[in-house]
């Protein structure tokens, strides 16, 4: 592991303790390591995950993993949504693609939305990937280690951990429960997870093979039209598994979870009786769980992805939205350990809980309560819950956020990417310039007279200079700048826009106030 800043671990304490091997947890390790900050990562789970679990990456996603400079293996280990089936018995009834069935047309990449769509790949391929970049950082997860409990001390945190039988305690400046919705250290930490698991709905969920079954459509059996009793293949690609789901009676006991169970349960909805599954890789029963902490901070400890929240059957949401938070919170752990403003840390909850209580449904009521009118309430949870690929959310609320006046990209909005020139006639995609743990300035200069115009150089900022030409001009549309009137935009490491404006100390004053 890299040497941390010496600041980092007052009393000889570690820096970050993260609780959770999943991808939020190596989402925020990896973010830390990279940063150079000391860290352990404890999982319970004797090994990795064998698990297809949350199946798909979101565009937002996507471009995470591409800031991370992962995404060529991503895109290459997965696959497109496949075309979906609906199956009588053997005889095929329909095949249309999943953007008909959602109503909408196909996505297409743009240059500032390079990765369009819903990206299929199983998430045990999704935690090797990221397993693997982080030990290259020289972090490896601490498996068969247990998080028993924790308490906060004037210095940060005391965690008691047990690994082969014996316990031990770590002293932190900042635990992480990155450990799921039975979160040990949401409960160590006596936090409130208010909400409700389904009555009405229990599955049956598992990887199996099947042979003779093509893999590379998404099939469904509704014997006589009833959902209840529907059961869908999901092919995961490059791997010859399929995720099989099945809807149970949610108020008979279930039979025992086994591959027998699973055969009798495709033979008698599919009526077939030529295709066999085998090697079944996980199984279990699950229920839809709605939840949200009350906080997702106390202290020196914080909780992100399912130990925060918890939402129900939806398309693609609840891995995209524990990957953000994770993503979120990295920086700005790392840059306050490293000697950054303190309430930096305050941003992390204020900009991620509204999301994530939006996408459950109950962000009006929060902001109705808090004074905000019906209809503006209404509308911002509309807002966000219709936005699945995560392209349009937003942190122009957040007290991080300058707020500046109505653009097509403003203060708190995501950074499109895009095509640059430079003078040199050099070509380069903007996201390859964001790309890493560094602030970045976009210097859209208007003319020669203010090509010089920029903050005095300080550790970590990168300046992009996009000059008026005709090769620049897509990517000046696309952020919204004409005219003679130079715009300056400071981009923050995690690809949203803290700074829009036409003085360039108002840039310097965010990072004063940010970074110190």
């Amino acid at each position: 592991m890299s040497s941390p800043p010496s600041q980092s671990h007052p009393n000889n304490r570690l820096s970050v303790l993260v609780v959770g091997a999943g991808p939020a947890g190596l989402v925020l390790a990896l973010e830390l390591a990279r940063r150079n900050i000391d860290l352990r990562i404890v999982e319970s789970r004797l090994g990795p995950l064998q698990a297809s679990r949350g199946k798909g990456l979101q565009p937002r996603t996507l471009e995470i993993f591409d800031d991370l400079g992962l995404i060529d293996q991503i895109l290459e280990d997965g696959g497109e949504f496949p075309p979906w089936r609906s199956y009588d018995g053997s005889q095929l009834l329909w095949e249309k693609p999943i953007w008909t069935l959602q109503g909408r047309p196909k996505p297409a990449p743009t240059p500032d939305r390079p990765y369009p769509a819903t990206w299929m790949i199983p998430q045990w391929r999704t935690e090797d990937i990221l397993r693997t970049a982080l030990a290259e950082q020289g972090v490896a997860v601490e498996y068969g280690t247990e998080f028993l409990w924790a308490e906060e001390d004037g210095d940060g945190v005391t965690a008691v951990i047990r690994r082969e039988g014996t316990e031990k305690k770590i002293l932190c400046r900042v635990l992480v429960g990155a450990d799921g919705a039975n979160s040990g250290v949401r409960r160590a930490l006596g936090i409130a997870y208010p909400g409700e698991t389904s009555t009405d709905e229990l599955y049956i969920v598992a990887d199996v093979k099947a042979n003779a079954l093509e893999p590379g459509y998404w099939m469904n059996w509704t014997p006589g039209g009833d959902a209840g009793r529907r059961l869908s293949l999901c092919p995961l690609p490059h791997s010859g598994y399929f995720q099989l789901v099945a809807p149970m009676p949610p108020d008979l006991p279930l039979p025992e979870l086994c591959l027998a169970t699973l055969q009798a349960l495709f033979d008698e909805r599919t009526a077939r009786g030529d295709i066999t599954l085998s090697n079944v890789r996980w199984i279990v029963s699950h229920r839809p769980d709605t939840r949200l902490v009350e906080t997702m901070r106390d202290g020196s400890v914080f909780l992100v992805g399912d130990a925060a929240h918890s939402a129900p059957a939806s398309p693609g949401q609840g891995l995209n939205l524990a990957i953000q938070d994770a993503y979120n919170l990295g920086w700005k752990l790392a840059a306050v350990i490293s000697g950054a403003d303190p309430k930096l840390l305050d941003s992390y909850e204020e900009e991620r809980r509204p999301i994530a209580a939006a996408v459950l449904g109950v962000l009006a009521q929060q902001l109705i309560e808090k004074g905000a009118g019906p209809d503006q309430a209404e509308e911002r949870q509309r807002h966000i819950q219709s936005d699945i690929f995560h392209l349009d959310h937003n942190y122009r609320d957040s007290a991080l956020t300058t707020p500046s006046p109505d653009n097509i990209v403003q203060a708190g909005d995501r950074a499109p990417d895009g095509r640059i020139t430079d003078m040199a006639g050099r070509v380069a995609r903007l996201f390859e310039l964001l790309r890493g743990p560094h602030v970045t300035m976009l210097n859209f200069v208007s003319g020669i007279t203010d090509l010089a115009a920029a903050i005095a150089p300080m550790p970590g900022l990168r300046v992009v200079v996009i000059l008026p030409s005709a090769a620049n001009h897509a990517i000046r549309k696309t952020y919204g700048v004409a005219g003679s009137v130079p715009a300056y935009l400071l981009v923050r490491p995690d690809g949203y826009v803290a700074v829009r404006s036409d003085r360039v100390e108002a840039l310097e004053h965010w990072l004063h106030r940010v970074f110190g």
